[in-house]
């Protein structure tokens, strides 16, 4: 049975708890900086999930924007479908594939599952959906793919102008790949995930309360870490690439 989880006028269903510390992560601490946003935006959210990201990003760009949801796992992209819907996000479309260098298909664990699913290029699937507009911002969340889609979508994602995304290991990798064409890292700054947190004590208390509660449980050190770690090159860390315009 799905439970849901409110935040302002957004009701989204999840069923496990890594679906609960992902909505924590992306509406009470805002890790992937949807704030950068702006109405009219095209995003591409890689590794949607449950639709958290999406539906933020639906709400942020407005009726003249749009955001393309990308979720390889099937179970993760049937909520997504029906959190979509519930919400009312017709600038969403969500279809269940992953990005991948090539054609084909993957395994991966996460979360201490092992699924395979199926992937295409970026370039394939834009193409299918009749996407020719420049992409504003990307966002990935797609357990150490990152270098694999970056370097081989290059052509695409080097004119994108915000690269939100959590690096699994790969900073170096990605960073040869992306200063070239003008793009510079700024790491998650901790000191503003601080601030979201205690803002979010006082303007979603239930939420937050619900969500740190649920990840304490389960990793205690989890909440703490994520809000003091340092930024080190060859760990798991989350930032964004920006783009400097000439």
């Amino acid at each position: 049975m799905s439970k849901s989880f409110r935040y302002n006028d957004v009701e989204l269903f999840y069923n496990s708890r890594d679906h609960l510390i992902g909505l924590a992560e992306v509406f009470l601490l805002d890790t992937y900086l949807a704030s950068l946003l702006q109405e009219g935006d095209l995003v591409v959210d890689l590794g949607a999930g449950i639709g958290d990201f999406a539906i933020l990003s639906s709400r942020r760009v407005g009726p003249e924007g749009k955001v393309i949801a990308l979720e390889p796992n099937a179970e993760d992209y049937q909520l997504l479908k029906i959190n979509v819907e519930r919400n009312g996000c017709p600038n969403v479309t969500a279809l269940n594939v992953g990005v991948a260098g090539e054609p084909g298909q993957k395994e991966i664990s996460f979360w201490g599952k092992k699924y395979a699913f199926r992937v295409d290029t970026l370039e394939n699937i834009l193409a299918r959906l009749e996407v020719r507009d420049r992409i504003d911002f990307i966002k990935m969340d797609i357990e150490g793919f990152e270098a694999e889609v970056i370097g081989g979508s290059i052509e695409t994602v080097k004119d994108v102008d915000v690269i939100s995304l959590e690096l699994h290991w790969t900073k170096d990798r990605v960073d040869r790949m992306l200063r070239p064409h003008g793009f510079v890292f700024r790491p998650l700054p901790r000191r503003r995930m601080l601030a979201k947190f205690v803002a979010s004590m006082f303007t979603h208390p239930s939420a937050l309360f619900k969500t740190s509660l649920t990840t304490i449980a389960w990793c205690p050190t989890m909440v703490f870490s994520r809000l003091s770690e340092t930024v080190h090159k060859d760990r798991l860390m989350t930032g964004v690439y920006v783009k400097r315009r000439a």
